[in-house]
Protein backbone atom coordinates (compact mmCIF):
# COMPACT_ATOMS: atom_id res chain seq x y z
CA UNK A 1 0.00 0.00 0.00
CA UNK A 2 1.30 3.45 -0.91
CA UNK A 3 -1.11 5.66 1.04
CA UNK A 4 0.61 8.15 3.37
CA UNK A 5 4.04 6.95 2.23
CA UNK A 6 6.75 8.77 0.30
CA UNK A 7 6.44 5.92 -2.20
CA UNK A 8 3.09 7.54 -3.02
CA UNK A 9 5.04 10.45 -4.51
CA UNK A 10 8.43 8.97 -5.55
CA UNK A 11 8.74 6.51 -8.43
CA UNK A 12 12.51 6.30 -8.87
CA UNK A 13 15.74 7.90 -7.66
CA UNK A 14 18.71 8.58 -9.90
CA UNK A 15 22.24 9.83 -9.30
CA UNK A 16 24.38 10.83 -12.27
CA UNK A 17 28.06 11.76 -12.23
CA UNK A 18 29.55 13.75 -15.12
CA UNK A 19 33.19 13.02 -15.90
CA UNK A 20 35.63 13.98 -18.66
CA UNK A 21 39.01 12.48 -19.51
CA UNK A 22 42.24 14.39 -19.79
CA UNK A 23 43.86 14.39 -23.23
CA UNK A 24 40.57 14.79 -25.12
CA UNK A 25 38.61 17.94 -26.08
CA UNK A 26 35.15 18.34 -24.59
CA UNK A 27 32.41 16.64 -26.60
CA UNK A 28 31.44 19.67 -28.75
CA UNK A 29 35.04 19.75 -30.10
CA UNK A 30 35.59 15.99 -30.12
CA UNK A 31 36.52 14.51 -33.51
CA UNK A 32 35.07 11.21 -34.70
CA UNK A 33 38.50 9.61 -34.38
CA UNK A 34 39.00 10.86 -30.81
CA UNK A 35 35.47 9.82 -29.86
CA UNK A 36 36.11 6.31 -31.15
CA UNK A 37 39.35 6.07 -29.18
CA UNK A 38 37.67 7.43 -26.05
CA UNK A 39 34.87 4.87 -26.23
CA UNK A 40 37.38 2.05 -26.61
CA UNK A 41 39.43 3.31 -23.65
CA UNK A 42 36.41 3.72 -21.38
CA UNK A 43 34.92 0.38 -22.47
CA UNK A 44 38.11 -1.42 -21.56
CA UNK A 45 38.06 0.15 -18.10
CA UNK A 46 34.39 -0.79 -17.63
CA UNK A 47 35.01 -4.44 -18.43
CA UNK A 48 36.38 -4.94 -14.92
CA UNK A 49 32.89 -4.08 -13.61
CA UNK A 50 31.26 -6.56 -16.03
CA UNK A 51 29.70 -3.75 -18.09
CA UNK A 52 28.80 -4.46 -21.71
CA UNK A 53 29.22 -1.59 -24.15
CA UNK A 54 26.92 -1.01 -27.14
CA UNK A 55 27.62 1.50 -29.91
CA UNK A 56 24.37 3.28 -30.67
CA UNK A 57 25.15 3.38 -34.38
CA UNK A 58 25.11 -0.44 -34.42
CA UNK A 59 21.77 -0.78 -32.63
CA UNK A 60 18.30 -0.82 -34.22
CA UNK A 61 16.18 2.30 -33.83
CA UNK A 62 13.64 0.44 -31.71
CA UNK A 63 16.33 -0.84 -29.34
CA UNK A 64 17.70 2.66 -28.86
CA UNK A 65 14.23 4.06 -28.25
CA UNK A 66 13.55 1.31 -25.69
CA UNK A 67 16.69 2.34 -23.81
CA UNK A 68 15.43 5.92 -23.79
CA UNK A 69 12.03 4.80 -22.49
CA UNK A 70 13.84 3.18 -19.56
CA UNK A 71 15.90 6.36 -18.99
CA UNK A 72 19.15 4.55 -19.74
CA UNK A 73 20.06 6.82 -22.65
CA UNK A 74 19.29 10.49 -23.19
CA UNK A 75 18.26 12.53 -26.20
CA UNK A 76 21.75 14.04 -26.24
CA UNK A 77 23.34 10.59 -26.45
CA UNK A 78 21.03 9.70 -29.34
CA UNK A 79 21.90 12.93 -31.15
CA UNK A 80 25.55 11.82 -30.97
CA UNK A 81 24.61 8.36 -32.22
CA UNK A 82 27.37 8.15 -34.81
CA UNK A 83 30.02 8.23 -32.07
CA UNK A 84 28.25 7.56 -28.74
CA UNK A 85 27.76 4.36 -26.76
CA UNK A 86 26.01 3.00 -23.69
CA UNK A 87 27.68 0.65 -21.18
CA UNK A 88 25.14 -1.38 -19.19
CA UNK A 89 25.89 -2.92 -15.82
CA UNK A 90 24.97 -6.54 -15.03
CA UNK A 91 22.23 -5.53 -12.58
CA UNK A 92 20.39 -3.15 -14.98
CA UNK A 93 20.49 -0.47 -12.26
CA UNK A 94 23.76 1.10 -13.32
CA UNK A 95 24.93 2.39 -16.69
CA UNK A 96 27.48 4.74 -18.23
CA UNK A 97 26.70 6.96 -21.21
CA UNK A 98 29.77 7.58 -23.35
CA UNK A 99 30.10 10.77 -25.45
CA UNK A 100 26.90 12.46 -24.31
CA UNK A 101 27.27 16.09 -23.18
CA UNK A 102 30.37 14.93 -21.28
CA UNK A 103 32.71 12.04 -22.03
CA UNK A 104 31.15 9.86 -19.31
CA UNK A 105 27.82 10.03 -17.53
CA UNK A 106 27.80 7.43 -14.73
CA UNK A 107 24.32 6.77 -13.40
CA UNK A 108 22.37 4.56 -11.03
CA UNK A 109 18.55 4.34 -11.01
CA UNK A 110 16.66 2.69 -8.14
CA UNK A 111 12.99 2.31 -7.23
CA UNK A 112 11.58 4.60 -4.55
CA UNK A 113 13.46 7.18 -2.50
CA UNK A 114 16.98 5.72 -2.52
CA UNK A 115 19.23 8.70 -3.28
CA UNK A 116 21.95 7.74 -0.78
CA UNK A 117 22.18 4.18 -2.08
CA UNK A 118 22.09 5.36 -5.70
CA UNK A 119 25.00 7.70 -4.95
CA UNK A 120 26.94 4.90 -3.25
CA UNK A 121 26.59 2.61 -6.26
CA UNK A 122 27.46 5.35 -8.78
CA UNK A 123 30.39 6.48 -6.63
CA UNK A 124 31.78 2.94 -6.46
CA UNK A 125 31.87 2.80 -10.26
CA UNK A 126 33.46 6.26 -10.34
CA UNK A 127 36.17 5.22 -7.87
CA UNK A 128 36.98 2.04 -9.81
CA UNK A 129 37.16 3.90 -13.13
CA UNK A 130 39.45 6.53 -11.64
CA UNK A 131 42.05 3.78 -11.17
CA UNK A 132 42.07 3.16 -14.93
CA UNK A 133 41.16 6.56 -16.41
CA UNK A 134 42.46 10.08 -15.80
CA UNK A 135 39.55 12.40 -15.05
CA UNK A 136 39.80 16.14 -15.75
CA UNK A 137 39.95 17.77 -12.29
CA UNK A 138 40.84 21.22 -10.95
CA UNK A 139 41.83 21.76 -7.32
CA UNK A 140 39.62 24.86 -7.04
CA UNK A 141 36.68 23.99 -9.29
CA UNK A 142 36.51 20.22 -8.93
CA UNK A 143 35.58 17.98 -11.85
CA UNK A 144 35.64 19.86 -15.15
CA UNK A 145 32.53 19.54 -17.31
CA UNK A 146 31.18 20.81 -20.63
CA UNK A 147 28.44 22.81 -18.88
CA UNK A 148 29.54 25.17 -16.06
CA UNK A 149 26.49 24.22 -13.95
CA UNK A 150 27.99 20.74 -13.53
CA UNK A 151 31.35 21.94 -12.21
CA UNK A 152 32.37 20.66 -8.79
CA UNK A 153 31.05 17.24 -7.93
CA UNK A 154 29.54 16.83 -11.41
CA UNK A 155 26.60 15.24 -9.62
CA UNK A 156 22.89 15.40 -10.36
CA UNK A 157 20.58 13.80 -7.82
CA UNK A 158 17.05 13.46 -9.16
CA UNK A 159 13.76 11.79 -8.39
CA UNK A 160 10.81 10.96 -10.61
CA UNK A 161 7.76 12.28 -8.80
CA UNK A 162 4.10 11.31 -9.27
CA UNK A 163 2.07 14.52 -8.84
CA UNK A 164 -1.53 14.07 -10.00
CA UNK A 165 -2.97 16.34 -7.30
CA UNK A 166 -0.86 19.35 -8.23
CA UNK A 167 -1.43 18.66 -11.91
CA UNK A 168 -5.22 18.41 -11.67
CA UNK A 169 -5.56 21.41 -9.34
CA UNK A 170 -3.22 23.64 -11.37
CA UNK A 171 -0.53 23.90 -8.71
CA UNK A 172 2.10 22.36 -10.94
CA UNK A 173 2.67 25.62 -12.86
CA UNK A 174 4.14 27.32 -9.81
CA UNK A 175 6.63 24.49 -9.30
CA UNK A 176 7.57 24.51 -12.96
CA UNK A 177 8.16 28.26 -12.78
CA UNK A 178 10.89 27.75 -10.19
CA UNK A 179 9.66 30.25 -7.60
CA UNK A 180 8.83 27.61 -4.97
CA UNK A 181 12.18 25.77 -5.19
CA UNK A 182 14.71 28.20 -6.75
CA UNK A 183 17.69 25.86 -6.30
CA UNK A 184 15.98 22.92 -7.99
CA UNK A 185 15.19 22.03 -11.59
CA UNK A 186 11.71 20.74 -12.37
CA UNK A 187 11.25 19.01 -15.74
CA UNK A 188 9.14 16.59 -17.73
CA UNK A 189 9.48 12.84 -17.75
CA UNK A 190 12.47 12.77 -20.14
CA UNK A 191 14.25 15.84 -18.84
CA UNK A 192 14.76 19.32 -20.25
CA UNK A 193 12.30 20.40 -22.91
CA UNK A 194 9.95 17.44 -22.43
CA UNK A 195 6.41 17.20 -21.12
CA UNK A 196 4.98 15.27 -18.21
CA UNK A 197 3.62 11.80 -18.89
CA UNK A 198 1.12 10.22 -16.54
CA UNK A 199 1.62 13.03 -13.98
CA UNK A 200 5.37 12.22 -13.78
CA UNK A 201 7.97 14.97 -13.26
CA UNK A 202 11.72 15.04 -12.62
CA UNK A 203 13.14 17.04 -9.71
CA UNK A 204 16.91 17.56 -9.49
CA UNK A 205 19.53 19.92 -8.07
CA UNK A 206 20.24 22.96 -10.22
CA UNK A 207 24.01 23.31 -9.55
CA UNK A 208 26.92 21.37 -8.08
CA UNK A 209 29.73 23.88 -7.57
CA UNK A 210 30.51 24.57 -3.91
CA UNK A 211 28.33 21.71 -2.66
CA UNK A 212 29.34 18.28 -1.43
CA UNK A 213 27.53 15.13 -2.56
CA UNK A 214 25.83 14.78 0.82
CA UNK A 215 24.65 18.41 0.70
CA UNK A 216 23.16 17.86 -2.76
CA UNK A 217 21.27 14.77 -1.57
CA UNK A 218 20.05 16.61 1.54
CA UNK A 219 18.82 19.60 -0.48
CA UNK A 220 16.92 17.37 -2.91
CA UNK A 221 15.30 15.42 -0.07
CA UNK A 222 14.22 18.66 1.63
CA UNK A 223 12.65 19.76 -1.65
CA UNK A 224 10.88 16.39 -1.93
CA UNK A 225 9.35 16.93 1.50
CA UNK A 226 8.07 20.35 0.43
CA UNK A 227 6.53 19.03 -2.78
CA UNK A 228 5.06 15.97 -1.02
CA UNK A 229 3.23 18.22 1.46
CA UNK A 230 1.86 20.34 -1.39
CA UNK A 231 0.80 17.21 -3.29
CA UNK A 232 -0.87 15.70 -0.22
CA UNK A 233 -2.96 18.84 0.28
CA UNK A 234 -3.84 18.87 -3.42
CA UNK A 235 -5.05 15.26 -3.26
CA UNK A 236 -7.12 16.06 -0.17
CA UNK A 237 -8.64 19.00 -2.02
CA UNK A 238 -9.53 16.78 -4.98
CA UNK A 239 -11.32 14.33 -2.69
CA UNK A 240 -13.14 17.07 -0.80
CA UNK A 241 -14.32 18.91 -3.91
CA UNK A 242 -14.64 16.16 -6.54
CA UNK A 243 -14.71 12.77 -4.77
CA UNK A 244 -17.47 11.28 -6.92
CA UNK A 245 -16.00 12.46 -10.23
CA UNK A 246 -12.47 11.46 -9.24
CA UNK A 247 -13.52 8.00 -8.05
CA UNK A 248 -15.49 7.50 -11.26
CA UNK A 249 -12.46 8.50 -13.37
CA UNK A 250 -10.23 6.06 -11.48
CA UNK A 251 -12.57 3.10 -11.87
CA UNK A 252 -13.35 3.90 -15.51
CA UNK A 253 -9.57 3.75 -16.11
CA UNK A 254 -9.42 0.40 -14.33
CA UNK A 255 -12.34 -0.92 -16.37
CA UNK A 256 -10.81 0.12 -19.68
CA UNK A 257 -7.39 -1.30 -18.84
CA UNK A 258 -8.79 -4.67 -17.75
CA UNK A 259 -11.40 -5.10 -20.50
CA UNK A 260 -10.16 -3.43 -23.69
CA UNK A 261 -9.11 -5.39 -26.78
CA UNK A 262 -7.18 -2.42 -28.23
CA UNK A 263 -5.15 0.06 -26.13
CA UNK A 264 -3.07 2.83 -27.79
CA UNK A 265 0.07 3.91 -25.92
CA UNK A 266 -0.98 7.49 -25.01
CA UNK A 267 -4.34 6.29 -23.71
CA UNK A 268 -2.61 3.53 -21.74
CA UNK A 269 -0.30 5.96 -19.92
CA UNK A 270 -3.21 8.19 -18.95
CA UNK A 271 -5.33 5.34 -17.60
CA UNK A 272 -2.44 3.82 -15.65
CA UNK A 273 -1.76 7.15 -13.98
CA UNK A 274 -5.32 7.24 -12.65
CA UNK A 275 -5.09 3.62 -11.48
CA UNK A 276 -1.90 4.54 -9.60
CA UNK A 277 -3.73 7.49 -8.06
CA UNK A 278 -6.45 5.06 -7.00
CA UNK A 279 -3.79 2.90 -5.31
CA UNK A 280 -2.30 5.94 -3.57
CA UNK A 281 -5.75 6.95 -2.27
CA UNK A 282 -6.47 3.36 -1.15
CA UNK A 283 -9.43 3.13 -3.54
CA UNK A 284 -7.78 0.24 -5.41
CA UNK A 285 -5.68 -2.38 -3.64
CA UNK A 286 -3.09 -4.36 -5.60
CA UNK A 287 -0.80 -7.21 -4.59
CA UNK A 288 2.08 -5.13 -5.96
CA UNK A 289 1.45 -1.43 -5.43
CA UNK A 290 4.21 -0.58 -7.93
CA UNK A 291 2.62 -2.56 -10.76
CA UNK A 292 1.23 0.58 -12.50
CA UNK A 293 4.76 2.06 -12.58
CA UNK A 294 6.21 -1.09 -14.11
CA UNK A 295 3.42 -1.39 -16.68
CA UNK A 296 3.83 2.27 -17.65
CA UNK A 297 7.38 1.45 -18.80
CA UNK A 298 6.71 -2.02 -20.22
CA UNK A 299 3.78 -0.78 -22.32
CA UNK A 300 5.66 2.05 -24.01
CA UNK A 301 5.91 1.58 -27.79
CA UNK A 302 9.54 0.48 -28.11
CA UNK A 303 9.69 -1.51 -24.87
CA UNK A 304 6.47 -3.45 -25.49
CA UNK A 305 7.14 -7.10 -26.31
CA UNK A 306 4.56 -8.20 -28.87
CA UNK A 307 4.40 -11.30 -31.03
CA UNK A 308 5.73 -10.98 -34.58
CA UNK A 309 3.20 -9.31 -36.84
CA UNK A 310 0.83 -8.52 -33.97
CA UNK A 311 -0.80 -5.10 -33.72
CA UNK A 312 1.04 -3.40 -30.83
CA UNK A 313 -2.17 -1.82 -29.51
CA UNK A 314 -3.74 -5.30 -29.33
CA UNK A 315 -0.62 -6.71 -27.64
CA UNK A 316 -0.63 -3.86 -25.12
CA UNK A 317 -4.28 -4.46 -24.27
CA UNK A 318 -3.65 -8.19 -23.80
CA UNK A 319 -0.70 -7.56 -21.49
CA UNK A 320 -2.74 -5.14 -19.38
CA UNK A 321 -5.66 -7.56 -19.08
CA UNK A 322 -3.36 -10.39 -18.04
CA UNK A 323 -1.24 -8.40 -15.56
CA UNK A 324 -3.97 -6.33 -13.93
CA UNK A 325 -6.68 -8.99 -14.04
CA UNK A 326 -5.04 -11.07 -11.31
CA UNK A 327 -3.39 -8.22 -9.41
CA UNK A 328 -6.30 -6.70 -7.51
CA UNK A 329 -7.02 -7.61 -3.91
CA UNK A 330 -10.65 -7.89 -2.83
Amino acid sequence: MLKNSLDSYIVTSRVRLARNLTGYPFVPKLSVRDADHLVREASAALEMKDFRTYRLRDEADRSVEALKERHLVSSALIRNRDVSAIALGPDARTSVMLVEEDHLRIQCILEGLELERAYEEASEIDDDLSLKLRFAYHEKYGFLTSCPTNLGTGMRASVMMFLPGLNLTGGISELAGGSTLPNMTFRGVYGEGTDAEGFLYQLSNRSTLGLSESEIVRNVKESIDTIARLEERARERLLEENRTALTDRIFRAWGLLTNSYVMPAPECAGHLSFVKLGVCLDLIRLRDARLPDRLTVECRPATLDEEEGEDPDVARARKLREELGSARLS
